[in-house]
């Protein structure tokens, strides 16, 4: 019989067959007869991809033996001396495995033996020549599927094994950044499609090589921004190849909350020169802020962990976007014409005024920037200078959203009583108020464009706009979704009341306006 029962990725078999029938029953026998030393010796004249070396393979994470007696030097010499010949399976999956096994089997020891430093010398001396073996079959990381999903996972770990030397000697850091490590993360993050469960680690593996560049409260070690390494990226993978891809990751329609915090983190490596322009230019951003978005729309009744780290990383997203002060302003204008850039920040507000424990990272910021720009009087060394475009933009976005954001921030609807509760409610006024932007405005526009004018809408605050209007029978000017929605919540007294209370100030002026115009309206509804 051919090969059976593929083992379980990195640890042991997932066969549980008991007959001479089955290989891998039969490799185990074998393994567990021979012993460590005799099985190692044995195994060099195995093919690597065979049942008794998967078997081997496992062993070598569970018992410090195979290890000691050359289990590495077999994996390497099987790398560097073999062929790929089966066009689904490298012949160096397996041994790859082993030497990952290798890695984790010192690290579970923990003892500093003398017998371990031989052994990582040993595999760092290889280093190179085993990326070169895999860099020229790097076909085999490009193939689709489950079994190749976690052959990237398997590479890109094993070479963050390697990075755990660069802690103790940064010296030898640079010794592994070289175009083909590079190209064969980026390949395999390329590859490995958004819903894989093997992402997770190619994502961890590539910010590791491509470390994130640091945030203004230092969360984000600055040890590691060195932009050499993103040139060695930039030279090894055509550039608009990657941008490209970051579209059509961001708006797979399979994306889960894991999997898109994991894509944003990967994006949010390449935020930084010479990689921006193209990200500015592909806009990248907007795909992300709708998928953001539309993860919020689908969970908008959780408030859960998993929402707050998305809201972060697409804050730290953002804001790699502003990293040229001279920009910020023309960038900023686009973001808010063209993306849902207000919408996503709002929730952070909600989910932070929510919450007992969860501070925004970056979303208060950006609005305290925002109201800085329209009203700071730019002296000397402020390069925020708005452009009419630049208010065009804010207006229009903050419009959208003033009240209902206003209705959800405020006081009184708080989770928290240890913290300040009007903190995120003034954060948002100040901003809207900066623009003139007020219930009496929001009324207006409203009015006009034909929409609800219950600026305290259900449907508008607390789910779908209704797509049917009918007007105040008086005025023919004040539009509604229904007698219903004449009602709303006033969040100060916690009382029910009719817009009637509101609208009739301005009824009768609006009322002989229409009889000036005449203007033919849709179905009347009675105050």
């Amino acid at each position: 019989m051919g090969r059976s029962c593929k083992p379980a990725p990195l640890e042991i078999s997932n066969c549980h067959c008991k007959g001479e029938e089955c290989p891998t029953y039969v490799s185990r026998q074998r393994l567990t007869k021979l012993g460590p030393r005799l099985a190692v010796e044995a195994a060099a004249s195995e093919s690597p991809d065979s049942p008794f070396m998967q078997e081997l393979v496992s062993a070598t994470l569970k018992d410090p033996r195979y290890r000691f007696y050359g289990a590495s030097e077999l994996y390497i010499r099987q790398i560097l001396e073999g062929q790929s010949y089966d066009t689904s399976q490298p012949h160096w999956e397996q041994p790859v495995r082993g030497i990952l096994n290798v890695f984790k089997s010192i690290s579970k020891s923990r003892l500093n033996l003398p017998e371990d430093a031989a052994i990582h010398r040993e595999l760092y001396s290889s280093y190179q020549s085993i990326i070169d073996v895999i860099f020229r079959d790097m076909a085999y990381l490009a193939i689709a599927g489950p079994e190749a999903d976690e052959r990237r996972s398997v590479v890109c770990e094993m070479i963050g094994w390697f990075y755990h030397e660069w802690h103790i000697d940064p010296s030898k850091k640079s010794k592994y950044y070289d175009k083909k490590t590079a190209k064969i993360i980026i390949r395999c993050w390329l590859s490995t499609p958004p819903d894989s469960p093997s992402l997770d680690q190619v994502v961890r593996t590539l910010e590791i090589f491509f470390p994130l560049p640091p945030d203004p409260s230092g969360q984000r070690p600055s040890h590691l921004l060195e932009p050499e390494y993103r040139q060695v990226a930039f030279d090894s993978f055509k550039v608009t190849t990657i941008v490209s891809q970051l579209n059509f990751i961001f708006k797979h329609k399979n994306l889960t909350l894991a999997s898109l915090n994991n894509e944003i983190i990967a994006a949010g490596t390449f935020l930084n020169q010479p990689f921006l322009p193209y990200i500015l230019e592909s806009k990248v951003a907007k795909q992300v802020i709708a998928a953001v978005r539309k993860q919020f729309k689908e969970h908008e009744h959780r408030n859960c962990e998993e929402l707050q780290i998305l809201i972060d990383n697409c804050g730290y997203f953002v804001e790699g976007l502003f990293q040229d002060s001279a920009t910020q302003v023309a960038i900023c204008t686009e973001l808010l014409a063209t993306t849902h850039l207000i919408e996503v920040g709002v929730e952070a507000l909600k989910l932070a005024h929510s919450s007992h424990t969860y501070e925004p990272k970056f979303w208060p910021h950006l609005f305290k920037q925002m109201e800085h720009c329209i009203t700071c009087d730019h002296d000397e060394g402020c390069d925020a200078r708005p452009t009419p475009s630049y208010l065009a933009a804010a207006r229009s976005a903050l419009a959208r959203v003033a009240v209902p954001t206003l209705v959800a921030l405020h006081p009184q609807t708080a989770v928290c009583s240890t913290r300040d509760r009007t903190r995120f409610f003034l954060c948002w006024n100040s901003l809207i108020s900066s623009l003139g932007i007020n219930e009496d405005t929001i009324r207006e526009r409203h009015r006009t464009d034909r929409k609800c004018c219950n600026l305290r809408c259900p449907s508008r605050n607390f789910g779908a706009e209704s797509n049917k209007k009918s007007t105040c029978m008086r005025c023919k000017s004040v539009f509604y979704c229904n007698r219903e929605c004449q009602k709303s919540y006033n969040p100060d007294g916690g009382k029910i009341s009719s817009d009637w209370l509101i609208h009739r100030a301005e009824c009768q002026k609006l009322a002989g306006a229409f009889l000036l115009s005449n203007t033919p309206q849709r179905l009347a509804i009675c105050n």
